[in-house]
């Protein structure tokens, strides 16, 4: 692991240690602590782990162009910068700097 927060079991990320542009969660992460990018506002780049369960959105990453979630992730899934439940029926939200607009897929209840 880097120099950024974790739970002591390793499962949850509570923080980013400071400024960065790329942020890689690392596998055996399970849940995302609140307000988890707050010390890295220059984050343009988010890479979550196959083991990923709940989706937080990153309130501070304004400039956040790509959400990239592990294909071997059986909970998420992420379509052009959009972050839904695997089976693609739940919206949890997108990157606003990731498209000029969105449209919400059909089969998302």
């Amino acid at each position: 692991m880097d120099n950024d927060l974790y739970s002591k079991d390793g499962t949850k990320f509570i923080a980013v240690s400071g400024p960065k542009t790329e942020l890689n969660i690392p596998e055996g992460v399970t849940t995302l602590g609140y307000d988890y990018a707050r010390r890295s506002q220059n984050l343009i780049k988010i890479t979550m782990p196959s083991t990923l369960q709940y989706w937080k959105h990153a309130k501070a990453a304004y400039n956040v162009t790509t959400v990239e979630i592990s294909e071997d992730n059986p909970y998420l899934k992420s379509i052009n910068n959009a972050i839904y439940s695997k089976d693609g029926k739940i919206f949890y939200g997108f990157y606003p700097h990731s498209a000029t607009s969105f449209e919400v897929p059909n089969g998302v209840e």
